[in-house]
């Protein structure tokens, strides 16, 4: 079916350096929604990008911020990361590649939901967005009865693993098709620069509560030799 036909709008955009799609199926789009969607990843790229020097993550990692006067987009986004590390036992570490943070395995995941969520306040039923890899599902794809999302096959970058929401199939809410850790590269379950069998050394931002007994989150830096968080103990 030709795109002209279909109902709604889409729009794509060039940001984080790739392609974020966002497929709406309703009539009668607000394009201001659609401009506030894609403000939301700009502000995103800003502040989290590890590339551009005056984002909040590389002011953390060149110690010229703390967590206490970060954002607070970045100080959830950093605790969650501390929760998922704990959680896979290591297998998440935004330190895995480096003694700087690179929280990128999360946020990808965790700002396509924060984007559904606008979409969701705008009373939008039926969409897709897509970003490199990671997509946010509701209603269907009309005039389809569902969205059909194609998965590569792990083990075989030439063939893929399909799925479809079938019409009698209850779909209440949103559903992630690969969540905030994401299959970006050939590394199962996470991004390749996020994923280690070790856990790190040296966590420096405020734990999660509640959790198990952890290392301490206010272990010195191997970067600068003092806790990132410290100003935020009390």
């Amino acid at each position: 079916m030709a795109t002209a036909t279909l109902p709604g709008t889409r729009r794509v955009e060039h940001i984080m350096g790739m392609p974020i799609v966002v497929d709406v199926r309703n009539e009668g789009v607000d394009y201001d929604v659609l401009d506030h969607v894609f403000d939301w990843f700009r502000f995103v790229d800003a502040t989290f990008s590890t590339y551009e020097d005056s984002s909040e993550i590389s002011r953390l990692n060149r110690g010229e911020l703390t967590i206490a006067h970060a954002h607070p987009d970045v100080r959830e986004v950093l605790v969650r990361c501390e929760e998922l590390r704990f959680e896979t036992d290591g297998y998440f570490d935004v330190r895995a590649a480096s003694v700087d943070v690179d929280p990128s395995g999360l946020v990808k995941g965790w700002s396509i939901d924060r984007a559904a969520a606008i979409l969701d306040e705008a009373e939008l039923t039926d969409y897709a967005v897509s970003a490199g890899g990671d997509m946010r599902l509701r209603g269907r794809a009309v005039p389809e009865s569902c969205w059909r999302v194609g998965i590569q096959h792990l083990s075989s970058a030439t063939s893929l693993r399909r799925w479809s929401k079938r019409p009698s199939a209850p779909w209440p809410r949103p559903v992630p098709t690969s969540g905030a850790i994401t299959c970006s590269t050939r590394t199962v379950g996470c991004r390749r620069r996020t994923c280690s069998r070790s856990r790190s050394s040296d966590p420096t931002w405020p734990a999660p509560t509640p959790t198990p007994p952890r290392p301490s989150p206010w272990a010195p830096s191997a970067r600068t030799g003092r806790p990132a968080c410290a100003a935020t103990r009390r």
